[in-house]
């Protein structure tokens, strides 16, 4: 994402699609971003290196599968 970082990038597809489902899928664990991400609109997040079954769980979440 060059110029972009995750946050904005977010913030860039909320204003095209306010409806979009979005995990965001961040190299930082810390609670202040991750709260940061949220706050913003992402529907769900992972910390990367993320484990695969992590990750299903939470697409299974944001899509309402689970």
């Amino acid at each position: 994402m060059p110029g972009l970082n995750g946050i904005e990038t977010l913030r860039e597809i909320r204003t095209i699609n306010p409806l979009a489902k979005v995990i965001l899928c961040t190299s930082v664990g810390q609670n202040t971003v991750i709260d940061l991400a949220m706050r913003v609109g992402a529907n769900g997040y992972v910390v990367k290196p993320y484990d695969p079954e992590i990750l299903t769980t939470s697409v299974k979440r944001v899509l309402e599968v689970i």
